[in-house]
């Protein structure tokens, strides 16, 4: 009872697919929030998040618990989908062994990068500017934030820079003082 799930996120599906001339290709398709439904479910070890539109018929977003850890992850993606100038026309890829966008249970995750998530060879889904949380939302609203590993690289890039102009402005004083 209540909301076991909060996700707010870009997507962008990398498929590689046969085309009716067997040219392998790869397609890149970008999932129009307008233009999708989601639904979902909620149990105790598992949160489901199902994304359909015109195009895909599932894009369904497994997320499980680990309770030795009492980290939520994303632990699987399925895709059933239609491809037009395919081959085959229906596209299907799972994966539920994955291990990504994990954070504390009560907590979120967040990431301002973009994350690149390998499901299959032939099918990764490109994930921007994701904030989630699974399992224990209170109110409705986004929990203590755990930043991913590249938002938290990128910031050492402005502190390295800032450092050295810093060590630079020293030493251009001190060369003018004992000048």
């Amino acid at each position: 009872n209540g909301t076991c799930l909060l996700a707010s996120m870009g997507l962008q599906l990398n498929v590689t697919y046969s085309k009716r001339d067997n040219t392998t290709v790869s397609g890149l398709f970008s999932i129009d929030p307008s233009n999708t439904s989601a639904t979902g479910s909620c149990g105790p070890q598992l949160v489901t998040l199902d994304l359909r539109s015109s195009r895909i018929h599932s894009l369904l977003f497994q997320f499980g618990m680990d309770p030795n850890t009492s980290q939520f992850f994303l632990q699987g993606i399925q895709l059933n989908m239609t491809v037009p100038d395919a081959r085959d026309p229906t596209f299907q890829a799972d994966n539920s062994s994955l291990r990504a966008l994990q954070a504390t249970i009560g907590n979120s995750y967040k990431c301002n990068a973009e994350e690149r998530v390998e499901v299959t060879e032939a099918f990764s889904v490109n994930i921007f500017k994701v904030w989630v949380q699974a399992f224990q939302v209170q109110g409705d609203k986004f929990g203590s934030v755990e930043e991913c590993q590249l938002d938290e690289n990128s910031m050492l890039i402005p502190i390295a820079v800032g450092g050295a102009l810093a060590g630079l402005v020293l030493i251009v004083l001190i060369a003018y003082l004992k000048g």
